[in-house]
């Protein structure tokens, strides 16, 4: 019976539904109408693609798979790119990928006695505290000494938290960091960081999708894969983005 009710919602509700839709449309035009029920077929296709596992392993995995965090003795400090803040009827507060990095790098920054980098700023037309503030207070709240953290607050991309956070290492006199960003955003953090000069050890958290061996739910369609495609594909879009606006500079 659960099998039954996993497998309904799946194609009654979003995302499912509009795979079910495309394909009630394509039965229903295909013989007065086949150029417009192939095309419900295909927008169907593309819709169970982004929503199921088979998008989460052409488009997540290779960007979630392409670094590991491993252990280095030569790291002088711990970088974390902010991720997003909310603003709630209490105040601010972080995102929930935001709060994920900020755990990791307090984890590495306790255990290794290492410096704590925030970088991030807020978006143009945004009034609110930079996303570095509000992370730095959420670490001194977590009992982080709030004179081992040092803040970035203008970058309102990943190439300027790498451009700023150059310059602010530079001062300091430091390396080689810890980078601590989600693993769907490593690939393009790493791009931008090693673009600036830096010398990082990726440490990729707040994974989108479960990594344990396909399970048939997996198959069906549903919205962390959705949310996991639709992440990557802003990822492979900024990295081209980036790739390209570098051959003019």
């Amino acid at each position: 019976m659960i099998v039954f009710q996993k497998i309904a919602e799946s194609f009654l509700l979003p995302p499912g539904f509009f795979v079910t839709l495309f394909v009630l449309l394509g039965i229903l035009w295909y013989k007065k109408a086949k150029g417009k029920a192939l095309l419900m077929f295909l927008l169907a296709a593309v819709f169970y693609f982004l929503s199921s596992f088979i998008g989460v392993y052409l488009l997540l995995y290779p960007l979630e798979r392409a670094y590991s965090c491993i252990d280095s003795q030569d790291v002088e400090a711990v970088v974390v790119l902010g991720g997003g803040i909310v603003k709630t009827p209490d105040g601010y507060q972080l995102s929930i990928y935001s709060m994920a990095r900020l755990l990791k790098s307090l984890e590495l920054a306790k255990k290794l006695n290492l410096p704590l980098i925030i970088t991030g700023g807020r978006l143009p037309g945004v009034d609110h505290l930079p996303e570095a503030e509000v992370m730095k207070q959420e670490a001194v709240s977590l009992g982080f000494d709030i004179d081992r953290i040092f803040v970035e607050p203008s970058a309102r991309t990943t190439k300027e938290n790498a451009f700023y956070t150059s310059a602010l290492l530079k001062k300091m006199e430091l390396k080689k960091v810890f980078l601590v960003t989600s693993a769907v955003h490593m690939v393009r953090a790493v791009y931008s960081f090693e673009k600036a000069g830096i010398l990082v050890v990726p440490c990729p958290t707040a994974f989108l999708y479960d990594h344990s061996k396909i399970k048939w739910i997996d198959l069906l369609p549903n919205r962390e894969a959705l949310n996991a495609n639709l992440s990557s594909i802003h990822e492979y879009f900024g990295l081209i983005w980036y790739e390209v606006t570098d051959l003019f500079h």
